[in-house]
């Protein structure tokens, strides 16, 4: 566990047992800065020892560049976590005897976790139940030329073996029902667990972004719009995460590098209650593959209820969840003028702001466990 996705693997644990699965997590050893969480998960957790490059490629006297980092990444398959296959599959023949183990539920990216679960299933003979948080086959960064034979192999092989397939989105299940023609496959949502109250500050008006800006998802038209309207009103945009040089220069350019703050990368709590004094959110996500993904903040944007700017693609599925939920504006990320329109209607709250308190409140990561056990009850009485 490691990263963005560790809040969907926690929330799992936390609400499975919520609904009659008790959960066990094998995972990889502690390691400072890296598997870190908030909140107390230890409980049932058996961790082993493994080699992570990752760790090694972090440090500042080795970190390589990123011609050399696409490079390493060709040399381990399927990912970088490739050295948890082998350990972890004795660890888990040892929980799995112990423990009497009857369901294996693997979340994955890493897919290195998907690998290793298939062979504890294998050997066993317990029932697998594969989670895709993102899309593994057509994500140009684990799906690189050299590994797409052996991508698509496994990604058939995993699927034709699990019992259950689950899916962040709507979208990615589409895409893997078409490619395998299969009917075991599901969509179960990430969403939002508690959060703070909306209160924004009072003085002047702050839009909040959070995650990494400039790899594909820039912002240029926003911008241009915020330096349009800066002399009329006192605006701020702030920037929870990472940013490339490029788009730094690109704020430079536009003229509104004094109205920016950028703040690195925050423990999850003390981000959002830097959010919830927000007065609305930015949310951007343009990725050439990115149809079959919606990042995760988006549900904690809308469980909070703050108003969202939302630049992208008008038939994604999260600019359908964002109209559906009644909390934002979608707007083409390269209609400058439609995105001007937008920010001044947002900051003379002339949107017509109307939260579907009832869809919204389906969006629960809770809701969506309860989900992923039903499903699960109910494709096991099948057996």
């Amino acid at each position: 566990m490691g990263g963005v996705g560790i809040r969907r693997a926690l929330s799992l644990k936390k609400y499975l047992p919520q609904n009659r699965i008790n959960t066990y997590v094998l995972t990889v050893s502690k390691v400072k800065g890296y598997y870190a969480t908030e909140e107390n998960y230890d409980r049932n957790i058996v961790r082993f020892l493994a080699f992570d490059p990752l760790l090694f490629l972090r440090h500042k006297k080795y970190k390589p560049s990123g011609t050399k980092k696409r490079f390493i990444r060709h040399l381990f398959w399927p990912d970088f976590q490739a050295g948890i296959i082998l350990p972890g599959i004795k660890k888990g023949f040892e929980l799995i005897k112990k423990k009497d183990i009857s369901l294996i539920i693997s979340t994955a990216p890493p897919w290195s976790s998907h690998i290793l679960a298939y062979y504890l299933s294998r050997k066993t003979n317990v029932p697998l139940v594969l989670d895709f948080r993102d899309p593994w086959v057509g994500c140009p960064i684990h799906d690189t030329d050299i590994k797409k034979p052996l991508n698509r192999y496994w990604e058939r092989k995993l699927i034709n073996h699990a019992k259950i397939v689950f899916t962040a989105t709507a979208t990615h299940r589409t895409t893997l029902v078409q490619r395998h023609k299969k009917t075991h496959i599901f969509t179960v949502r990430n969403g939002f667990d508690s959060l703070p109250e909306y209160n924004p500050e009072e003085k002047g008006f702050t839009i909040a972004y959070s995650g990494i800006l400039g790899v594909k998802n820039t912002g240029l038209n926003l911008y241009k719009a915020i330096r349009n309207l800066s002399n009329k009103f006192n605006i701020k945009l702030k920037i929870f995460g990472d940013i490339t040089e490029k788009e730094l220069k690109l704020i430079k350019d536009t003229g509104i590098i004094n109205l920016c703050e950028i703040i690195p990368f925050l423990p999850h709590k003390q981000f959002l209650n830097h959010l919830a004094k927000a007065n609305i959110a930015w949310f951007s996500y343009n990725f050439s593959y990115s149809k079959d993904i919606i990042p995760a903040k988006l549900y904690e944007y809308i469980g909070m209820k703050i108003p969202i700017l939302a630049t992208i693609d008008k038939q994604h599925e999260s600019a359908k969840i964002i109209e559906k939920a009644g909390t934002g504006i979608v707007v083409e990320p390269n209609n400058h003028k439609a995105i001007e329109d937008a920010l001044l209607r947002l900051i003379k709250k002339e949107f017509l702001f109307k939260p579907n308190i009832p869809f919204i409140s389906t969006l629960t990561r809770k809701n969506e466990a309860k989900k992923m056990a039903s499903i699960i009850f109910a494709s096991l009485k099948k057996v």
